[in-house]
């Protein structure tokens, strides 16, 4: 995860469209004006463009371009998404729609690396938060990962307390075990969940989202806000 500020935000819009609209670019060719950190999650920005917008030969340019440089899987999974379904981006399942190989896949060393590295980057970029955290965690999975990030937040002095998290994943069988893990790390917090079947209210106040890995993150403004199912609050 990676908190960009306004003005690199307007710069990554703005460069993503020069790619998109002028033609054929080489990634390269706007990575000087990119932080080195953070040019493999730019890759990763314009080549999702790209194939979202069908133009597979160029994504593969650019996601090919931050493989060989991420820290964390992203432009390397979206490769093999397309890889797997014919150059096109679909979801043809729900994924860990039975959570029980979840526990295996979690273990692998790539992966386990890889949320090593997220934890260290997501809590070296984001501020210092003045009122309790509000968290919307995108693809939660176990909720595990999300725990984790909490917890070394507060321990880096960043976050005083969680005030509410709201959990989204396809999977019910997932967003159950989330909602036990995050209750039993922070029982006092206001907790909301969402799979694809439920729509009612996210929590009222500005918040932080952030998609698992290998995703990276935006911040979430107020008029910004996912269709939730509210749980019941913690004791």
């Amino acid at each position: 995860m990676f908190l960009l500020s306004e003005s690199e935000s307007n710069q990554w819009s703005e460069l993503a469209r020069h790619a998109l609209e002028d033609g054929p670019a080489e990634p390269r060719d706007h990575a000087f004006v990119v932080a080195p950190t953070m040019r493999a999650a730019f890759f990763y920005y314009v080549g999702g463009l790209f194939a979202a917008a069908g133009l597979v030969s160029d994504a593969r340019r650019w996601l090919e371009a931050g493989r060989d440089i991420e820290p964390i899987p992203a432009c390397a999974c979206l490769l093999d998404v397309l890889d797997r379904h014919g150059d096109t981006l679909v979801i043809p399942e729900v994924i860990f729609s039975d959570p029980r190989p979840w526990g295996h896949f979690a273990g692998l060393p790539t992966l386990r690396t890889a949320r090593e590295n997220f934890l260290r980057i997501a809590t070296d970029s984001l501020p210092h938060f003045e009122e309790p955290l509000r968290l919307i965690d995108v693809g939660c999975g176990s909720g595990e990962l999300g725990v984790r990030l909490m917890r070394s937040l507060i321990e880096a002095g960043k976050v005083g307390r969680v005030g509410a998290v709201a959990l989204i994943d396809p999977s019910a069988g997932m967003l159950e075990a989330a909602g036990r893990n995050v209750a039993e790390a922070f029982p006092t917090r206001r907790s909301v969940s969402s799979n694809r079947g439920s729509r009612t209210r996210a929590p009222s106040a500005s918040a932080t989202t952030w998609p698992s890995p290998p995703l990276p993150s935006i911040t979430c403004p107020r008029s910004s806000r996912p269709n939730t199912s509210e749980r019941s609050p913690g004791p």
